[in-house]
């Protein structure tokens, strides 16, 4: 499993049972502490994919 696949799939994890529904969320209860380039990054690709759904 790629380092792209494992941080994809810890915002999804964040997501559906840290109860974040918008990127500051995501960002803030980050136990990772990563970059929030890399959550950016996660997310429109995941947007792309149809796997998370962009508002605002």
């Amino acid at each position: 499993m790629t380092w792209e696949t494992r941080c994809a799939g810890r915002v999804l994890r964040d997501v559906m049972f840290g109860d974040r529904h918008c990127f500051r969320e995501l960002l803030a209860g980050s136990q990772e502490g990563i970059a929030s380039n890399i959550p950016a990054d996660r997310l429109r690709r995941l947007v792309a994919k149809r796997a998370a759904v962009a508002e605002g």
